[in-house]
């Protein structure tokens, strides 16, 4: 067990000392001094180190947990929902977990790109037909990047309008640098 001593103040709003722990313990600066304040300790036992595992900060923390809502099967990686998602705030964080290749989440990037430049183009023209090549652009480059570079199953099958949804929080996520490349 370690132990820390802090200062406390004597009273509502005097300022703790900023004295270092040894001089704290030193017999002629007693806890009654007004300057000192009250000492207390605090235990606390020191944690593991164990070394930080491969990959990424957010293939870490990605990695998929065991929950009640979502299990893994080891032979295949895939992962499999047991149930139904409540709600889109539930389902994000499952869906985030399905994109933790980097190659993946970049052609998810580009083919929403292409959504939205497609989109505003043929709105822009009044060229309707190209309207019908929106599903084909956005998710051909989707599909391509979980079945080649993620391994995984697409969550489209599973929840397509939670999965069109998250497609596009995740794209403004990655512009604001909340998920990265």
């Amino acid at each position: 067990m370690n132990k820390l001593f802090i200062s406390v103040p004597p009273f509502p709003g005097a300022r703790p000392s900023t004295a270092p722990a040894a001089l704290l313990k030193h017999p002629r600066l007693q806890p009654s001094m007004p300057f000192l304040g009250v000492q207390k300790v605090i235990k606390w036992r020191p944690l593991p180190m164990t070394p930080a595992p491969r990959g990424s900060r957010l293939e870490r923390a990605l990695r998929p947990k065991a929950t009640l809502k979502t299990t893994t099967a080891e032979n295949v990686g895939v992962k499999k929902n047991i149930g139904p998602f409540n709600s889109f705030a539930e389902f994000y964080p499952y869906y985030l977990s399905e994109h933790g290749n980097s190659t993946c989440r970049r052609l998810h990037f580009i083919g929403t790109s292409l959504v939205i430049f497609i989109l505003a183009f043929a709105i822009g023209k009044g060229a309707w037909l190209l309207l019908l090549a929106l599903p084909v652009a956005g998710y051909s480059f989707a599909w391509i990047g979980h079945f080649f570079f993620e391994n995984n199953r697409p969550a489209t099958f599973q929840h397509p309008f939670y999965s069109l949804l998250g497609d596009f929080v995740m794209y403004r996520d990655m512009i604001l640098g909340k998920v990265p490349f």
